[in-house]
């Protein structure tokens, strides 16, 4: 009985999807840094779902560099700041797995200052319905925390 409460619960926990968008501004360098962290599965299924592919492994080294496309394609197409209303281009780092967790790394340079910056982050919203993507920014030595949902994928990012 106990195993069947502890599969039970398992199912239900993950149920719940969430990923984590952490942006810092870095003054010296002038640009925005951004880690976005999630759980590999989770991006495989969206991934499978929106390519219609069925053998994507992100854990697979032997196919580093075609997932490493992949990634960078969805992190582009869902993970997107603007200021003044005009997009930002980023420039896509890489990203690692670790502990089967998904770390995309992102900047943005040629950020003079921080003012009507929008953040629109579609992350696996449209995949999970239950998906929350909890962004932490930080401007200076300000920290705010806001949490974003299918029904809210745009933050404006305030000091």
């Amino acid at each position: 009985m106990l195993n069947l409460l502890l599969f039970i619960s398992f199912f239900n926990l993950h149920d719940h999807h969430i990923s984590v968008c952490d942006l810092v501004y870095n003054e010296q360098n002038k640009s925005i840094e951004i880690i976005h962290t999630a759980i590999v599965e989770d991006l495989e299924k969206a991934l499978k779902k929106e390519l219609n592919k069925k053998g994507i492994d992100l854990l697979n080294e032997d196919n580093f560099e075609e997932n490493e496309d992949l990634v960078s394609q969805y992190f582009e197409e869902n993970v997107r700041l603007f200021q003044n209303e005009k997009e930002l281009k980023h420039s896509w780092i890489g990203y690692e797995v670790i502990d089967n967790e998904l770390r995309a790394y992102i900047e943005i340079e040629d950020i003079f200052n921080t003012e009507n910056l929008m953040l629109k982050d579609y992350f696996l919203t449209e995949h999970f319905r239950k998906q929350k993507n909890m962004v932490h920014y930080k401007f200076g030595e300000k920290l705010k925390t806001k949490v974003l949902s299918r029904g809210l994928t745009d933050l404006e990012l305030t000091h």
